[in-house]
């Protein structure tokens, strides 16, 4: 039965691919003009970009067009919905005990949604996740958080707020870090997205070193890689705009149902659809574990860091219309 439900998944995920790419044009515009934003906030505190991404964003809507498939007629649009928690910190469970760490900036998660009303049924049939951790040039230059790039790379279990388990993700594609670079800087765009494990392996940093430094921060040997403009590296790092384009493609992103289940469980999307490919993941495994009400006692927030978690949900919806 399952692997009926998968051949009927990938033949809906052919369908939204193939809308979304006769549209190609206008979406990557629209995203990509998400860059001139960051560009116009690059001045401001962390927390104050966090916001207004997210702020763009809950108010993208897009019409895609029409498709067809094996006699019957969809209509294709994208629709954004956010949400955000007060209080950001997990804490992690690592083989010397309990770390404190940032969960992260904004999670985003893409779900291609079948709206069908011969079934009378929401379903995600494919889709991804990804998650932001946002630093301004200058503090990522004084070295990044050991214990927030050992989560980023490893995932191992951790709890948050009343929530016990573990992402079963790609980090590769799941983790990343949104450089805001220096507003006085010579590059046109002021957004670097790169993913926080190949990070870590062009400076060399591996699992035994982060977990050595894990009370302290790991600073940069060149710190030409927050640029654009790496020479001699394979690390490309994207805009903001380029990588919700790849995003929303599903290029980037780790097709967790553990994620989802989070998103779920800690009200950030109660109301999701069901979801209907069973390959996307396995069983998180939960236990019942008392909310810490409060920040972790080995763990404060520094000046530049604000309190919440953001969650952006970029929907494609494909609607029965015949």
């Amino acid at each position: 039965m399952c692997l009926i439900i998968v051949d009927v998944g990938m033949a809906f995920l052919g369908l939204f691919r193939s809308a979304l790419l006769s549209n190609y044009v206008k979406l990557r515009r629209d995203l990509l003009s998400v860059d001139g934003l960051i560009n116009s906030v690059a001045s401001k505190s962390e927390g104050e970009i966090n916001q207004s991404l997210v702020n763009k964003l809950s108010s993208y809507k897009a019409y895609v067009g029409k498709v067809g498939f094996k006699g019957r007629f969809f209509e294709a649009t994208i629709e954004a919905e956010t949400a955000k928690s007060h209080g950001r910190i997990c804490q992690m469970q690592l083989p010397s005990g309990k770390k404190g760490t940032e969960l992260g900036d904004i999670m985003v998660l893409v779900d291609y949604i079948l709206d069908d009303f011969v079934e009378h049924k929401r379903k995600i049939i494919n889709g991804s996740a990804s998650i932001i951790q946002t630093k301004k040039e200058k503090f990522a230059k004084q070295g990044l958080n050991a214990a927030q790039l050992y989560l980023m790379t490893q995932w191992p279990p951790f709890q948050y707020k009343g929530f016990s388990g573990r992402f079963d993700v790609f980090p590769d594609s799941f983790a990343f870090y949104l450089f805001v670079l220096d507003p006085t800087s010579p590059e046109k765009e002021k957004s670097s997205v790169v993913s926080a494990p190949m990070l870590t392996r062009y400076l060399g940093i591996d699992k035994t070193r982060l977990t050595n430094s894990i009370n302290g921060k790991v600073k940069f040997s060149n710190p030409d890689l927050l640029s654009k403009q790496i020479v001699g590296c394979s690390l490309i790092p994207l805009t903001v705009g380029s990588y919700l384009f790849r995003a929303l493609n599903l290029a980037l992103g780790s097709p967790s149902i553990e994620v989802r289940r989070f998103l779920r469980e800690k009200d950030f999307f109660p109301l999701m659809e069901e979801i209907e490919d069973c390959h996307l993941g396995t069983q998180t495994q939960k236990t019942q574990m008392i909310d810490d009400n409060g920040k972790p006692h080995d763990y404060i927030l520094s000046d530049d860091e604000d309190e919440y978690v953001f969650a952006v949900r970029l929907k494609v919806i494909l609607k029965t219309i015949g």
